[in-house]
């Protein structure tokens, strides 16, 4: 997998493509939107690369992929439009 298309999280964070803001990315769950539990995203990717999972700006709604790449969690553009 290319990672040059990738944004990489540091301490949780990433800066959104769309409106340049450093957050905490959010998910779909079954209760909701809630700020993704990274351990837990990590180790189902770990388990089933395959998996899609979405990420969400707070702030602006871009959508993104969480991705497993190199035994860190990463994130890539959706293709999905906002």
């Amino acid at each position: 997998m290319n990672s040059d298309n990738l944004i990489k999280l540091n301490n949780g964070e990433f800066v959104c493509a769309e409106c340049e803001h450093a957050v905490k990315p959010l998910t779909n769950t079954a209760e909701g939107m809630v700020e993704a539990n990274l351990d837990n995203i990590s180790k189902q990717l770990s388990e089933f690369p395959n998996k899609v999972i979405y990420a969400v700006c707070p702030v602006c709604g871009m959508e993104y992929k969480f991705k497993h790449v190199d035994n860190s969690l990463m994130l890539e553009e959706s293709d999905e439009e906002k």
